[in-house]
């Protein structure tokens, strides 16, 4: 891949704006350029050209190699590291998240100065699926390879001693992501009945939030800001208690009310950004999913 001299034309070293770039740019790192539009300037970084908002520029690159996008890093004051696998599996994963990662640490520590590295994790990292309520604190016990794979590439920034902050974002919704919500309704609309796997613990944050989660951060003062938050919502659900709501809105018969006496998965709570007093767009599904009920109203 071609070397960019990215100090041509490079952003103004006396801006007092925001300097960023994204890494892997894609849906979130655009919606969070497009709320710092007017507050800061930088780059995104992807295989593919990006239409960007004012005052910021795509350049191609590749996320597993460094020397494609590394000479920016010094004029920056943050990176926001968006990584996506390129296929599924365990090999896939090492390849997409921790490769990049270990790449990036190394270069990191080769410069005078090295800009906030702004990861956006999972909370696959936390394994535990006994319906255990969670916090940030709680202890990391992965089972999948998805979560080992992004536990590892988390512990190499953990490692590093540099500026670094990592996101965990729960299961992500919104306006482009509605394959559950599509097959939750589905369900409902059907008159199907609770099976037991609507006996289990989900957690979901609204895209729209995770931008806004992004940019909070972004805007804490550097004493204030933790190395690692969970990026939730504030009202896990079980799947039958959704699927129970759902009905209600849509004025679908045969649902009762859901009960049950055990479920799996886990409940997580936010407890970091709740602290650092974060204002959620969405505070739960109920008003996340409003728009897309109403549509298929």
């Amino acid at each position: 891949m071609e070397r960019l001299n990215f100090f041509e034309g490079s952003m103004n070293r006396e801006d007092k704006n925001l300097r960023i770039a994204v890494l892997g740019h894609g849906d979130i790192g655009q919606r969070l350029l497009t709320r710092l539009q007017g507050k800061a300037s930088g780059y995104a970084f992807s295989r593919s050209e990006k239409v960007l908002p004012e005052g910021f520029r795509w350049h191609q690159a590749d996320t597993r190699d460094v020397e494609s996008y590394g000479a920016c890093l010094p004029e920056l004051d943050a990176l926001l590291i968006t990584l996506t696998p390129f296929d599924r599996g365990d090999e896939a994963y090492r390849l997409s998240y921790v490769e990049p990662i270990r790449q990036l640490v190394e270069f990191g520590k080769t410069l005078a100065r090295c800009p906030l590295l702004m990861f956006v994790s999972s909370t696959a990292v936390y394994g535990q699926n006994d319906g255990s309520r969670l916090s940030d604190d709680s202890p990391t016990e992965p089972q999948q390879y998805n979560g080992i794979r992004m536990l590892e590439a988390e512990q190499l920034l953990a490692d590093s001693g540099l500026p670094h902050c990592r996101v965990r974002f729960s299961g992500i919704y919104g306006p482009e992501r509605k394959r559950l919500f599509h097959k939750l309704v589905d369900e409902v609309q059907q008159g199907g009945q609770y099976t037991d796997a609507d006996a289990h613990w989900g957690n979901r944050i609204h895209v729209e939030d995770c931008a806004g989660v992004l940019e909070h951060i972004l805007n804490l003062p550097e004493a204030q800001r933790e190395n690692m938050y969970l990026a939730t919502d504030t009202e896990p659900v079980l799947r039958g208690q959704l699927k129970a709501y759902l009905a209600t809105q849509l004025s679908a018969e045969g649902l009762p009310e859901f009960q049950c006496d055990a479920a799996s998965g886990k409940q997580l709570f936010p407890e970091r950004l709740l602290r650092s007093e974060y204002s959620y767009r969405y505070p739960s599904y109920r008003k996340g999913y409003q728009a897309q009920l109403a549509a298929l109203k």
